[in-house]
């Protein structure tokens, strides 16, 4: 399922205070805080905070499970795992 963001007045104020949490979370809890976002649900907040979730791993990684596409609409793209030695992650299931 994607989302469609609806911007809002307040809407860069809730994903900078996302991303200030997110950005201070080591790369295995940033990783688990994704994976626990199952799927999309239509719930605005949830748009906002994987807004911010994506901001956060392309600073960290230059690629993220998020996408954000022309027309605003939010995805994800399934679970991923860490993968210490290169400081990186990677899908399960790639296809």
């Amino acid at each position: 399922m994607t989302q469609t963001r609806i911007n809002r007045p307040e809407d860069i104020d809730r994903i900078n205070t996302f991303y200030a949490r997110l950005k201070d979370f080591d790369n295995h809890t940033l990783v688990d805080a994704y994976n626990t976002e199952k799927r999309v649900v239509g719930v605005h907040a949830q748009t906002l905070y994987l807004i911010a979730m994506n901001e956060a791993f392309l600073d960290r990684f230059g690629k993220s499970p998020v996408s954000i596409n022309e027309e605003q609409q939010v995805s994800i793209s399934g679970p991923i795992y860490y993968i210490d030695h290169l400081q990186t992650f990677d899908w399960f299931n790639k296809n």
